[in-house]
């Protein structure tokens, strides 16, 4: 993970180097050097993304790629094109920051890519899209399924809503800087104790199994670490399981309209990250099975065994016990955005 962020870092900077406001033809080398970059940073979005995603070690990744983002921003969705993206202090992003539109293909003139920058205030929460060009004042909330349209021009303390978003109220400040920096700190230590807890037991799973898998036949080491890998997983939801009930508990519908106290978000998010980082390899292995399913129902999900579910990400232990599925197949396309 730490390999591939510093890859990417590296070759952004060798390969195309700051992004700047321009246009420029689709047939040319400057869109083939961006299309490479591009595809990079969707190649670590797949594989270390989900690890550093709304957590402070994002906030330092996307500073290095040129990004200015203030400090206790949390950073909950990516970001492409860097250099184009100013984000203030005390601020929430849940939605993608593109900096990028792709222009009209004429009969006489070939397509064209545009850049334009994004610059957003201090204490904004931006749960829409925000389109290029946009100009965001302070204490800004883009509400969910709100869209700023290329080149809005947005006042201080608005409230958003829409398509297009227009203005429906006055945004009260509501950040606390104190437990925003207290909240990084508490992040930072579970992560520490995350990478602790994961190596603990990937030990386990190799005892278990160096006994079962002792022999010189042919395949015995690929065997032997693939199983240990997979064991990994498994034991880490078990474990994943048991923090959802020690910390969060059963949750009500009701519990989501109130505010959150820090103890609570915190541990909503460490429940969440613990689950989301261990459950992809095991649901390759056992995705669409009974082995699944009661897992899930260890999380507390209502569930039966004539369903399936296709899509893991859908699913977080701040919200699981609030979903029922009876007899019903979920796509990988249902998402519970925000876990809201």
């Amino acid at each position: 993970m730490l390999t591939l962020s510093m890859m990417v870092v590296v070759a952004k900077w060798l390969v195309v180097g700051k992004y700047n406001e321009k246009t420029m033809e689709v047939y040319t080398t400057a869109y083939l050097r961006w299309w490479f970059i591009d595809r990079l940073i969707h190649l670590w979005e797949q594989w270390a993304g989900p690890y550093m995603i709304d957590t402070p070690f994002i906030w330092i990744f996307y500073r290095l790629l040129g990004s200015e983002i203030g400090p206790r921003t949390q950073i909950k969705a990516f970001i492409h094109e860097f250099d184009l993206v100013s984000i203030g202090r005390d601020c929430e992003i849940k939605y993608s920051l593109r900096c990028r539109r792709f222009g009209p293909w004429g009969e006489t003139k070939g397509p064209s890519l545009r850049f334009r920058r994004i610059r957003i205030g201090d204490g904004c929460l931006m749960e829409g899209v925000v389109g290029l060009g946009s100009e965001i004042s302070e204490s800004v909330h883009l509400d969910k399924l709100g869209v700023f349209l290329e080149g809005a021009q947005v006042g201080s303390q608005i409230l958003a809503v829409g398509n297009p978003a227009f203005d429906v109220g006055k945004k009260e400040k509501s950040f606390n800087t104190e437990k925003a920096s207290f909240y990084g700190v508490c992040q930072i230590l579970w992560l520490i104790a995350e990478l602790h807890l994961v190596s603990a037991l990937f030990v386990i799973s190799k005892v278990i199994w160096i006994r079962l898998l002792y022999g010189s036949w042919r395949y015995s080491t690929l065997t032997y670490y693939i199983l240990s890998v997979l064991s990994t997983s498994f034991l880490s939801l078990l474990v994943s399981a048991v923090l959802k009930w020690l910390m969060i508990g059963r949750r009500t519908g009701s519990d989501g309209l109130k505010k959150k106290p820090l103890w609570v978000k915190f541990s909503d998010w460490a429940c969440d990250y613990h689950f989301r980082t261990n459950v992809n390899l095991f649901f390759v292995a056992a995705g669409l099975s009974r082995v699944l399913s009661s897992v899930m129902m260890l999380h507390g999900l209502d569930i039966d065994y004539k369903s399936g579910i296709a899509g893991i990400s859908s699913f977080y232990p701040s919200m699981i016990n609030q979903v029922e599925i009876k007899r019903s197949f979920i796509s990988s396309s249902v998402n519970y955005w925000g876990q809201d």
